[in-house]
């Protein structure tokens, strides 16, 4: 059997590595391939984006001269499925092979607009209490002024990319089938979940999680027999 590329695109201020044991939960035929956006882990020293564009056309740059080698899936949680939703239709504007399917985790669709408080523009300390809200952060981090110093800047400036995207509306739905996950706990509303849905033109099947918004660290196993019944058909 051919191998099956898996994309995964990362939350606000988490990296590549944050996938890396994933390769515990899949199998030899889908390769895990972590994309690692500017300013984060390997990339650190290069620059953070300050806007979606920006971010979609480095993630593009990275991955487009693989993409029609194999056929391939993409990943995303919570940014990372903004990411995964515009990285499509950027690689549809090239003309290139698109994703066999797209796993969008802990984020409401992208028409839906978010109303929440912005973030990105609260105090250090308040920002810092609100990141601790929605977890996946470690508390102790915060023990460490130099990695606050490090960390923070960050996480708000993937907040800024997050907070200021805009959704344009696309003539074409997806035309690959679709994955929805999420926490049963998560801030991001269950209702709005499943309206995911009406953005393709093929199947959507939706997978509610006992978690909260960072579900994904306890159940790695149970999505990866998702991702490998939907890839491949088989467990």
């Amino acid at each position: 059997m051919m191998k099956i590329k898996l994309y995964c695109f990362p939350y606000a201020g988490g990296s590549a590595a944050a996938y890396i044991k994933w390769k515990d939960y899949l199998n030899d035929v889908i390769e895990l391939r972590p994309v690692e956006l500017s300013g984060k882990g390997s990339r650190c020293n290069d620059s953070l984006y300050t806007n979606m564009s920006d971010m979609v056309d480095d993630v593009y740059n990275e991955i487009h001269h693989e993409l029609d080698s194999m056929s391939y899936a993409f990943f995303g949680h919570s940014m990372g499925s903004l990411i995964a939703y515009e990285t499509y239709y950027r690689i549809k504007e090239e003309k290139q092979s698109l994703p066999m399917h797209i796993f969008f985790s802990g984020h409401r669709p992208p028409d839906k607009p978010n109303n929440a408080k912005k973030l990105s523009q609260l105090s250090d300390d308040n920002f810092k209490k609100e990141i601790l809200k929605i977890g996946g952060t470690p508390k102790e981090l915060f023990d460490y002024p130099e990695l606050v110093d490090f960390y923070i800047p960050i996480l708000r400036a993937d907040y800024e990319v997050v907070e200021s995207y805009s959704y344009r509306e696309r003539v074409e739905k997806l035309k690959c089938s679709i994955s929805v996950l999420n926490g049963k706990y998560d801030i991001e509303e269950i209702c709005d979940i499943g309206e995911w849905r009406k953005h393709t033109s093929d199947d959507c099947k939706e997978y509610i999680f006992d978690g909260g918004h960072f579900y994904i660290n306890d159940y790695g196993n149970e999505i990866g027999s998702i991702i490998k019944s939907t890839l491949i058909g088989t467990y």
